[in-house]
């Protein structure tokens, strides 16, 4: 039984846990030279920059949601592998049973609890939500233009 098909869907056949206002997403700052990538929409923001140029290098990803009065704003430290899996970059990610936590039920292509969720274009830091305009989470629908730039970005 294929049970993506009682997955409740949005209008745009997104994820339930996905925020709409996450389809808004672009980048406004790339500079690999600096390692800094800022993508923001009407209702939020993403900050991406290298904490440790280490051989597995770590990156801080911030973000600030504001929507109907109601902020939210956090921050995790990604590897690299980790960033370019969550942005589409690359599926080389070893999924652990912390993963299943978070796909399975949620019909999701990669994961990792308390890090991110995405399925298709459809990414959500750092997890599931209600896809409501109370959730705290920050929803990016992944453009060509976001996937390459983080590609780009955390190229050794």
């Amino acid at each position: 039984m294929d049970e993506s098909k009682n997955e409740p869907k949005t209008a745009n056949d997104a994820p339930f846990w996905f925020n709409p206002q996450g389809e808004q997403m672009r980048v406004k700052r790339f500079d690999k030279d600096s390692r800094i990538l800022d993508a923001v929409g009407d209702t939020t923001s993403v900050r991406i920059i290298l904490l440790d140029a280490s051989d597995e290098q770590r990156w801080i990803l911030r973000w600030c949601v504001v929507r109907n009065n109601y902020t939210s704003a956090g921050g995790l430290v990604f590897t690299a592998r980790q960033l370019r899996a969550a942005f589409g970059a690359s599926l080389n990610l070893t999924q652990g049973n912390s993963a299943k936590l978070v796909k399975e039920p949620f019909n999701a292509e990669v994961g990792q609890e308390g890090l991110f969720i995405r399925r298709g274009p459809y990414l959500n830091i750092p997890g599931p939500d209600t896809g409501g305009d109370d959730n705290s989470n920050a929803s990016i629908q992944l453009t060509k233009e976001i996937t390459e730039a983080v590609r780009e970005l955390t190229r050794p």
